[in-house]
């Protein structure tokens, strides 16, 4: 370990050295101040000072290596990760574009992929990330993407291509914080039924608002995911959300790009998520809150997930 002082006035010099035993120490003497060093044969420090090193390690992300792709136009279109090691190692992309699937805190366990890249010219660039610190290894390199064989109908083109991928892009986005406030209301409708067991009151209006809230949220429940009933005995649901999202990105799984029947299904998947969403932020900003108000004037219990006034 190391000790710096400066003094203020040039002096004779007074060192607090931490208790020892210590094996040896030096000192030294430079132009802006004293090192002390010092060894320690204390097997209770040494240890500690392993076990800071040891949390530090665990700490730290290990280093990796990015390599990101761009189109023709400059626009990163996907990167893909793998962690540094030793040796000669290989990275490679599957020439496809980010999938557009929501993210959490936790890791993905199967990374898929998103929309194929039309051919063309793209570029690559191989980064090093370590600790925050990103090195550039090499490029950008370009490169062309060439179609196997050419088909007998001429898809559309690169830029047509792109704008469909977007609108699917923000679709998925769209759907996936619906989805995301909805399955909250789905939790804290259910904790509000436990809460309102332990509530000082009779029983009377709340139970009623808590029904009506329940009735909406599976009415919503229907629409995203079909009827349970009807699946379990092989019957057909009617298409919904998923459905029509699922047709409109198959356009996007070869290079010829989205038709018109692609084009169609991603209109009626906006205008049912347009439908969704307005019932479902009518739920999270208003129904909920309002029982919520209810329940904590009746002097219910903390529900999870309540947050801070």
């Amino acid at each position: 370990g190391y000790v710096l002082r400066k003094p203020d006035v040039a002096p004779v010099p007074t060192f607090n050295i931490p208790r020892g035993p210590y094996s040896s120490y030096k000192i030294r003497a430079g132009k802006d101040g004293y090192e002390i060093e010092y060894r320690s044969d204390d097997p209770k420090i040494l240890q500690s000072e392993r076990s800071l090193d040891l949390d530090k390690e665990r700490r730290e992300d290990p280093a990796h290596v990015v390599l990101t792709i761009q189109d023709n136009s400059g626009n990163v279109i996907n990167k893909i990760s793998k962690k540094a090691s030793k040796g000669s190692n290989r990275i490679s992309w599957d020439f496809t574009h980010f999938n557009p699937y929501a993210v959490s805190s936790e890791s993905p366990r199967y990374n898929y992929s998103g929309a194929l890249a039309k051919p063309g010219t793209y570029k690559a660039s191989l980064s090093l990330v370590q600790n925050g610190k990103v090195t550039t290894l090499d490029g950008p390199i370009s490169f062309e993407i060439k179609a196997i064989r050419e088909g007998i109908l001429n898809g559309i083109g690169f830029e047509e291509y792109n704008r469909y991928l977007k609108q699917i892009s923000e679709l998925y986005n769209d759907i996936s914080a619906v989805e995301d406030v909805f399955e909250e209301s789905l939790k804290m409708q259910k904790a509000m039924t436990n809460a309102l067991k332990k509530t000082k009151i009779f029983p009377g209006v709340i139970e009623a608002k808590i029904a009506i809230l329940k009735e909406d949220l599976d009415k919503i429940n229907l629409s995203l995911n079909g009827s349970p009933s009807r699946s379990e005995v092989g019957e057909r649901n009617p298409a919904d959300l998923n459905d029509y999202l699922y047709n409109a990105s198959s356009g996007l799984r070869n290079s010829y790009g989205p038709t018109p029947l692609h084009a169609k299904s991603l209109e009626m998947a906006k205008q049912l998520l347009s439908e969704l969403k307005t019932e479902v932020i009518k739920i999270s900003k208003t129904k909920i809150p309002e029982i919520q108000k209810m329940l904590k004037e009746a002097d219910a219990p903390y529900i999870i997930g309540q947050g801070i006034e």
